[in-house]
């Protein structure tokens, strides 16, 4: 299994995992869940999940915007159903890319103390097909599956996602912070995106 290489910086924990994995070109993981985390437990949760090999399935940016075309419209319209029916839940900000998702969750009454709490931090490639019920595994999988199902019926019977989907534990305000502004920034900075240019 991987491990993760935690860098010295000024910036948080978060910040040094998530953009060494993004330009050093290893967040692509075959199995890294949290070891002995109970994903059905409270806590904020950034998600993303990607199109199977990354292929352009939800629209274009135009001038650093995001225009969903008819499968990118089925995406925002599951997610606003998720969010009604996953009560259980809150929903932060998302932002649909054109080969993937991304959003902040949380499940239960969580206050982000200010600075990092020192635990484990490591992104994980969740398998929501093993989760526990109303866990974040559970609700993404049937979020995906219901995408996939709308999807396939507008003929295009080839759509995939990519297995399971990318966790990270969000464990401070600090982190929460850069990951909001980072969801709301990501149409501006496509052509900076790993996934733009797989």
């Amino acid at each position: 299994m991987r491990r993760v290489r935690h860098v010295s910086t000024k910036k948080s924990n978060f910040y040094c995992i998530f953009m060494s994995e993004k330009y050093q070109n290893k967040y692509n993981i075959k199995s890294n869940r949290l070891q002995n985390y109970d994903y059905s437990s409270d806590g904020v949760y950034f998600i993303t999940i990607c199109t199977k090999n990354h292929i352009f399935e939800f629209g274009n940016i135009k001038n650093e915007e995001m225009f969903l075309n008819s499968f990118g419209e089925i995406i925002k319209n599951e997610w606003e159903e998720t969010k009604k029916m996953r009560t259980n839940f809150k929903f932060g900000e998302f932002c649909i890319m054109p080969n993937h998702f991304h959003a902040l969750i949380t499940k239960g009454d969580v206050v982000l103390p200010a600075k990092n709490v020192k635990l484990p931090q490591t992104p994980g490639f969740i398998n929501e097909f093993k989760s526990p019920k109303n866990s974040i595994g559970s609700m993404i999988g049937g979020f995906k599956s219901a995408c996939t199902n709308k999807i396939r019926k507008m003929n295009n019977a080839s759509f995939e996602w990519q297995a399971n989907y990318y966790d990270i534990i969000v464990r401070d305000s600090e982190s929460f912070d850069f990951i909001e502004n980072y969801i709301k920034s990501n149409p501006a900075k496509w052509e900076d995106d790993r996934y733009y240019k797989i």
